[in-house]
C-alpha cells in the first residue's frame, strides 16, 4: 500500500516549486513569436572581446512585454504539420496509474489521426550580447572558449525553468534547479536537461562561478533581462543552449499545484529512503524528531507536501539523483492534469498562480502551447542529465568549494542528444511497441516497467500474464531480424543480452516484444550517476 504522511511545516517548502512551472508548460505547450535576432559572430578573442551589432541594445533577451500583432498571429495557421502512418498500436495508456485497471489483449487497432498542430512561427535563436572576457576577480581555473551554439530545429523553443530560495526579504539567492525544456512543435517532441547547481561556469562580464550564483548577482547588478538574463547569457556562452523564456517559482507554488491536481500517481522506481520530520508541529532542531521514511517500489499517490520531500530530498542520495526524480514528478504532474482535462480551466490557474510564477511567457503564449501538449506522448520525452562523464568533481583551492567542472567534449554530444534535430533522432519513427506481463506478486511492477519504457522511447502496453510465478524476466522478440529491432534499450531496461531474447518471428503480432517480469527483475534502471574526482592539481575546464 502507497503510504502518506500529515504535511510538512511551511519551512519545508524549497527551490523545488519550480516543478509546478514544469507542468504548466508540458500541460500548455505550443509556440510563442519573438523577434528575429540577428546572428552575431564571434571573431578571435584575447584579453577583451567587444561584440556589437547594429542592434541598439546589447542584450538579445525577449521583451516580456512583448504583445503578437495580428499580422504575427495569422502565422499560425491551423494546419495540420504531420500525419502518422496507421501503425499496430495496442489500444493501453503509456501512463502508469496507481491502480492497474483490467489489461487489454494485445491486439491491434489503428492510431487516432492527431488533432490539428498549429503551425510554427520561426523564433530564431537568442545571440551572445556585449562580452568582456575580463573577470572582476583571478580565476582558479581557464576561462572557457565560447561553446558553439548547439543545433535545433528551427521551431524549436527552449525554457528555463529556475527553482530558487529566493524570498521578498532577502537580496541574495541561490538558483539551485535549473532545468532547459526543449519543445519541438514539430512531432511532437520534448527534452528536458537537468543542471546541476554545482556546475563551474564563466558568467559573462562577472566571473568563474558556480551557476546556482548567477540568476542573483545579474539581479544584483541591474543586468539586461536581470538575474534570468545573465543566466540565459552562461547558458548560451558555456553549453551553447539559446534559451527563449524562463519561469521561475516562488515558496508556494509546487505544493498549490499537486493539491489543485488532487496528487499525483508517482512511479517509484528505486526505493527512496531519507529524513523526515516525524509531525508537523515538532520542533525541527530536535533530532529525535525525526525518522527515516521509506517509499518502496511502486506506484505512490503523493500529495503537495510528500511529493515535495520525494523531489528534495538528498541527504542520503546526491543531487544527481534528485534530479531523476523531479523529472519523474514532472511526468506524472503532467499525466494527471491531462487525464483532468486541466487545459480548460488554463485562464483561470493562470490568474490563481499569477502571483506566484515569474515569467517573460504570457497567457497567449500558454494557450498556444495547449495544443501541442494534448498531442505529446509520454515517450516522446527525452530526460537527460548533465552528469557521469560530462562533469568532473573539483575542489576549489581558494576558498575550498565544492564544483563541477564541465567536460566540454562529452558535454557537448549530451547537449546534441538533447536538442538534435527531429530528423535524425526517433521523433519520427514508429518505435517499438513492448507488451508488459507481470509474472510475480509484486504490485504495480509491471506500471513500473512501463514507465522505465516510456523514459527509454518505447512504446509499452500492459498484457495479462498467465501465471505470477515467474523467477526469471524473459523477453520475446517477434519481428524477423534483430538487425534495427532497437534491442540494445530493452537489453540494458532488463539486464539481457539479445541472445538470451526469444526470438519467435511473427509477421501478425500486434506487438515487437513480450516482457515477463520474475522476481529479479529491478526497475532502478535510470539511477542518475554522480561525477568523477579530480586530481588535486589545478584542472583546465577539459581536464
Amino acid at each position: 500500500m502507497s503510504k502518506r504522511l500529515e504535511p510538512h511545516p511551511r519551512w519545508y517548502l524549497v527551490v523545488e516549486m519550480l516543478f509546478f512551472v514544469w507542468a504548466i508548460i508540458l500541460l500548455f505547450v505550443g509556440v510563442r513569436h519573438l523577434y528575429l535576432n540577428p546572428i552575431i559572430p564571434w571573431p578571435d578573442s584575447s584579453a577583451e572581446v567587444m561584440v556589437t551589432t547594429s542592434v541598439p541594445s546589447p542584450t538579445v533577451l525577449p521583451d516580456p512585454s512583448f504583445t503578437p500583432s495580428a499580422t504575427m498571429t495569422a502565422a499560425f495557421s491551423v494546419t495540420p504539420s504531420w500525419t502518422p502512418s496507421p501503425t499496430a498500436t495496442p489500444t493501453a495508456s503509456n501512463t502508469p496509474t496507481a491502480t492497474p485497471t483490467q489489461t487489454p489483449s494485445p491486439t491491434a487497432t489503428a492510431t487516432q489521426t492527431p488533432s490539428p498542430i498549429p503551425a510554427a512561427y520561426w523564433l530564431g535563436n537568442p545571440t551572445l550580447a556585449i562580452v568582456t572576457i575580463t573577470p572582476d576577480t583571478t580565476p582558479v581555473t581557464a576561462i572557457p572558449t565560447l561553446v558553439p551554439t548547439a543545433e535545433s530545429p528551427r521551431n524549436a523553443i527552449n525554457i528555463m525553468l529556475l527553482g530558487s530560495d529566493k524570498r521578498p526579504d532577502l537580496n541574495g539567492w541561490r538558483t539551485d534547479v535549473i532545468i532547459v525544456v526543449s519543445i519541438n512543435p514539430d512531432g511532437p517532441s520534448a527534452a528536458m536537461l537537468s543542471i546541476p547547481r554545482d556546475l563551474y561556469v564563466w558568467a559573462p562580464e562577472w566571473k568563474m562561478t558556480k551557476i546556482n550564483t548567477v540568476d542573483a548577482h545579474g539581479n544584483a547588478v541591474g543586468y539586461p533581462g536581470g538575474g534570468p538574463g545573465l543566466l540565459k547569457q552562461t547558458l548560451l556562452y558555456n553549453l551553447g543552449i539559446p534559451v527563449h523564456y524562463y519561469a521561475r517559482v516562488d515558496f508556494d507554488g509546487f505544493e498549490r499545484i499537486v493539491e489543485t491536481l488532487g496528487g499525483a500517481e508517482v512511479p517509484v522506481t528505486c526505493e527512496m529512503t531519507d529524513w523526515r520530520l516525524k509531525s508537523p508541529e515538532l520542533d525541527q532542531e530536535d533530532e529525535d524528531n525525526w525518522e527515516l521514511f521509506t517509499l518502496d517500489q511502486q506506484v505512490h499517490h503523493l500529495d503537495g507536501e510528500m511529493a515535495l520531500w520525494y523531489v528534495r530530498s538528498r541527504k542520503r542520495s546526491s543531487d544527481f539523483d534528485r534530479s531523476r526524480r523531479q523529472q519523474q514528478v514532472l511526468r506524472a504532474m503532467m499525466a494527471k492534469g491531462l487525464n483532468l482535462n486541466i487545459i480548460s480551466q488554463i485562464p483561470q490557474l493562470w490568474e490563481d498562480f499569477s502571483e506566484t510564477i515569474e515569467t517573460d511567457l504570457g497567457l497567449g503564449e500558454i494557450l498556444h502551447l495547449a495544443t501541442i501538449a494534448a498531442q505529446l506522448d509520454f515517450n516522446k520525452i527525452k530526460s537527460r542529465f548533465v552528469s557521469g562523464e560530462a562533469v568532473l568533481a573539483w575542489t576549489t583551492p581558494d576558498d575550498n568549494y565544492y564544483v563541477l567542472l564541465p567536460q566540454y567534449e562529452e558535454l557537448a554530444r549530451l547537449v546534441k542528444d538533447v536538442f538534435e534535430p527531429p530528423a535524425q533522432n526517433r521523433a519520427f519513427q514508429d518505435p517499438p511497441v513492448v507488451e508488459v506481463w507481470n509474472g510475480t506478486g509484486r504490485p504495480d511492477l509491471d506500471l513500473l516497467a512501463v514507465d522505465n519504457l516510456a523514459w527509454e522511447g518505447l512504446v509499452p502496453v500492459l498484457g495479462q500474464a498467465d501465471r505470477h510465478d515467474y523467477g526469471q524476466t524473459q523477453v520475446f522478440f517477434y519481428g524477423q531480424t534483430f538487425k534495427g529491432a532497437n534491442t540494445w534499450s530493452i537489453t540494458k531496461l532488463f539486464g539481457l543480452s539479445q541472445s538470451q531474447m526469444l526470438h519467435q518471428p511473427n509477421p501478425d503480432s500486434p506487438v515487437d516484444y513480450r516482457v515477463i517480469l520474475g522476481y529479479n527483475y529491478d526497475p532502478c534502471v535510470h539511477k542518475v550517476w554522480g561525477a568523477r574526482q579530480a586530481a588535486t592539481v589545478t584542472p583546465t575546464p577539459d581536464s
